[in-house]
């Protein structure tokens, strides 16, 4: 974490400014500019008499105490009662954010090395977001210069956005602890800052991003209309706000043609039992202790690692760590809700958006070898507020 961007963090909690106490400082030559950046160290809320850690550059802006906090507590702990009198966060959690963020963090890190995000290349991200989700940026020729990404994975994600919107300031947050290890990887990167923290907490001023980003994100909390809520109010007036989706029909298509055609019936009857399976297993895998989940999800590699590594477009690059990442994708995480294109587009309505851009189905195909896009991608703008000032 840059020093100079302590002065943009906000106390989640009161939304007060923060004081930095570090720890440990480096230097990262930029030109001939030398920049500090924070390697450990404790952000203070005067108002609230509480301290967040910074660990690994990255700032962990929870409202509620982990057991990270406690760990990082006893190895720092006379650095930080020589602060004062400060204890760590202890709001409860929001709805079922304690076991997302495990689940998730489990799946993560499981692909910290990989060579893919999910099913994709660093190469396969830009063409996605270039040509597919955020094409209106070339074609209207948009000017980004500020960007956050809600629920940033691991980074790669992050950048890939920055290569396709030239964006001089992105802020990535995520909720999972694996983001930590980006701190790390691209500290070097220095128009980018990580922060672990709530999308229903994020420690920013509000309505200050041109763009605002979320992808396969807000499905994963539980209502994702409340998530839309909260990451839109940091839009800037004329922003743009996108956001991906599970899609309800994505598994209900072939049913057009049941009884019609044998292959299409037979795929709508897998796609439903598969429905179910996920139904029914999910809720209870999200809640059990973790060495279940862990044997659960290894076993079902083993068996389906060789069905879905036939089905993914970068075959030469899957390993079983991939495999198992998508099966807990699938099956661990506590919330996984589907929604309608009526239902996406009446958010951005509702919420004083208009809407710009939908995803293109056909560029999907071209550039990800014929293959159709699942879920909905759209993007909406916001309609000019004068009573508003962008930071």
């Amino acid at each position: 974490m840059k020093i100079d961007f302590v002065e943009r963090l906000l106390c989640p909690i009161s939304g007060s400014k923060m004081k930095l106490i570090s720890f440990e400082i480096e230097e990262i030559i930029d030109g001939e500019f030398v920049v500090p950046i924070v390697k450990e160290g404790i952000l203070i809320s005067e108002e609230q008499k509480i301290w967040y850690p910074v660990s690994n550059y990255v700032p962990v802006l929870l409202v509620f105490p982990t057991q990270f906090h406690k760990d990082f507590y006893s190895k720092n702990k006379n650095k930080i009662l020589s602060a004062g009198n400060f204890s760590m966060p202890n709001l409860k959690c929001e709805q079922g954010e304690n076991f997302v963020q495990k689940t998730f963090t489990e799946e993560w890190n499981l692909t910290q090395e990989s060579e893919l995000s999910f099913l994709r290349t660093d190469e396969d991200l830009v063409n996605l977001n270039r040509y597919v989700w955020l094409k209106w940026i070339d074609r209207d020729k948009v000017p980004v210069k500020s960007l956050l990404n809600v629920g940033c994975g691991v980074g790669k994600e992050t950048i890939a956005l920055s290569e396709v919107t030239n964006a001089k300031d992105i802020v990535a947050v995520d909720l999972n602890f694996a983001v930590m290890q980006a701190g790390s990887r691209y500290k070097n990167v220095l128009n980018i800052e990580f922060i672990i923290c709530s999308l229903f907490h994020i420690p920013l001023e509000k309505s200050c991003f041109d763009l605002v980003y979320s992808q396969g994100v807000i499905h994963h909390t539980f209502s994702a209309y409340c998530s839309f809520e909260k990451i839109s109010e940091f839009v800037s007036s004329c922003g743009f706000l996108f956001v991906w989706v599970y899609a309800l029909e994505d598994h209900l298509v072939e049913r057009n043609y049941f009884g019609k055609d044998f292959r299409n019936s037979l795929k709508y009857i897998l796609k439903n039992c598969w429905w179910w399976i996920e139904c029914m297993l999910r809720p209870w895998l999200s809640r059990v202790p973790t060495f279940v989940r862990t044997i659960i999800i290894g076993a079902l590699s083993i068996v389906l690692h060789p069905l879905v590594k036939s089905r993914v477009i970068n075959k030469d690059k899957w390993q079983i760590s991939n495999t198992r990442h998508s099966l807990r994708d699938v099956f661990t995480p506590v919330y996984a809700s589907r929604h309608g294109f009526n239902e996406v587009t009446s958010w951005f309505e509702e919420n004083n958006f208009s809407v710009y851009d939908i995803q293109s189905s056909c560029a999907h195909k071209k550039f990800f070898k014929g293959k159709s896009i699942y879920g909905i991608g759209m993007t909406g703008r916001r309609k000019h507020d004068f009573s508003v000032d962008c930071c």
